[in-house]
């Protein structure tokens, strides 16, 4: 599903895209609310199945899951402020609204308790999904409803990382969340669902909408139901041509239902239909996909993409504006724009992410090809990879490290020793057959020398 979600990332970086780019068709750009809330089920689903299969302990599920988020964070958002800061002086300034608060404010001129959760939010990225809604330009806190910057937000070097605040949330309940049974979830997946249809007079239009970790659950817990028809797909055993094919069709229907919902029929029923066909698609898909290196590279590159749209946008746009002949119509600026930013996506992904994974083993997490070994590394290489990094997983955080390390050598030349040892054993017993059926054909009786004994027959 790395695919998919690299798509939905292209799809939300297209919509604030269309800010500067003025011509950029509707159907290309109003989707982006869609795939911030298919990424929410897509990492339900995901998050059922990691916590399944890796972590014993809330603790290093929630370790893991910081380290990947906040390093990528904290690096672009500091080469945005950079920039912003840099630039501010000369005029020439990002055609977006983000890190206005660096070049008009500055982090001095607030109160003390704005400071405090400025600071906070920004650092560690919990409780930044009240970005969009919390407001404190003057010395008392305020609620501001309709879909604008508040404060904090016009601090951040990456403002769209509020739609991580909502993962953070669920990222804490996950451990909890994932041992309940199916029942349980699919009330609380009528709760939430019956708590936003009373609220939706209410909060339409507004960042409440689409901000608010309560309303959001559904889409996380469509994920973890979707995670639990995994084994009953498993057990029709149907041919993978049959499970791509439902696959396909499950995309299809997620596709039409979207068009449908922001299109020529909106309405609260036609809103919820993409997500259902995606969670009841999203097993399929896992099957088709979770083989192939090829799709788990791609998938690395939708978090550094998601999070560095506005940075390169920006930087294109400069570039462009000071060379007349770039002045490029929509449909050769949409694919310049995206292009840069997946190269650039690239080179965070070897240079920080890469890195990071590493360091993730100790947590529990499983090593995945990174964008190279994913499209250019030969497979011998791989699994030479591959099979050096299953060490680290005999290396406890509270145990001596050489120690371990060693043992886990030996062990493996136990095995490669008992692998040759067994090979022998076929190979005398395939000798004494091949014996046996010379001998058969001549008429005459097998060597003795060349009879296996007991423990080989064995």
């Amino acid at each position: 599903m790395g695919a998919l979600r690299l798509c939905l990332a292209l799809l939300v970086a297209t919509a604030h895209l269309a800010a500067v780019v003025k011509a950029i068709p509707a159907w290309m750009s109003a989707h982006a609310v869609f795939a911030v809330r298919a990424f929410f089920v897509l990492s339900g689903f995901y998050m059922a199945l990691v916590l399944s299969e890796r972590y014993d302990r809330p603790w290093a599920f929630y370790a893991s899951r910081l380290t990947k988020l906040l390093p990528i964070y904290w690096l672009i958002s500091i080469l945005t402020i950079i920039g912003v800061v840099a630039l501010a002086p000369s005029g020439i300034l990002p055609p977006f609204g983000f890190a206005a608060g660096w070049r008009q404010l500055g982090l001095a001129a607030l109160p003390p308790g704005p400071l405090v959760y400025t600071v906070a939010t920004l650092s560690t990225l919990i409780g930044s999904d009240t970005w969009v809604w919390l407001d404190f330009t003057s010395d008392a806190w305020s609620i501001s409803p309709p879909m604008r910057p508040a404060s904090a937000l016009d601090f951040s070097g990456t403002p769209q990382a509020w739609t991580l605040g909502l993962e953070l949330w669920f990222y804490l309940l996950a451990p909890f969340l994932v041992k309940m049974p199916t029942s349980w979830l699919v009330g609380l997946i009528a709760a939430s669902l019956s708590l936003r249809a009373y609220c939706q007079p209410f909060i339409a239009g507004n960042a409440f909408d689409r901000a608010l970790f309560p309303l959001e659950l559904v889409f996380f817990l469509l994920g973890i139901v979707a995670f639990r028809c995994g084994p009953s797909i498993e057990r029709l055993k149907a041919a993978p041509v049959a499970v791509t094919l439902i696959a396909a069709i499950g995309l299809c229907g997620v596709a039409v239902s979207q068009f449908i919902s922001t299109g020529p029929y909106p309405s609260w029923a036609t809103a919820c239909a993409p997500f259902a066909a995606l969670a009841l698609t999203t097993p399929f898909l896992f099957r088709v996909t979770k083989s192939s290196r090829i799709d788990a590279a791609l998938g690395a590159l939708s978090y550094p993409v998601y999070m560095a749209q506005f940075l390169v946008f920006a930087i294109v746009y400069q570039v462009t504006a000071r060379v007349p002949f770039l002045d490029l119509p929509w449909w050769a600026a949409l694919p310049l724009n995206l292009a840069c930013l997946v190269v650039f996506s690239i080179a965070i992904d070897r240079i920080v992410a890469q890195p990071v994974d590493r360091l993730r083993l100790r947590f529990g997490a499983r090593r995945r090809p990174s964008t190279s070994e994913g499209l250019w590394q030969s497979e011998k290489s791989v699994r030479r990879d591959r099979a050096t990094s299953r060490i680290w997983d005999y290396l406890p955080a509270d145990r001596n490290v050489t120690g371990k390390l060693w043992r886990s050598i030996r062990s493996m030349k136990q095995v490669i020793s008992a692998s040759k040892s067994g090979a022998s054993r076929w190979g005398a017993n395939a000798s004494y057959w091949r014996c046996r059926i010379n001998s058969a054909s001549s008429g005459s009786a097998a060597p003795a020398a060349d009879q296996p004994s007991q423990r080989v027959r064995g």
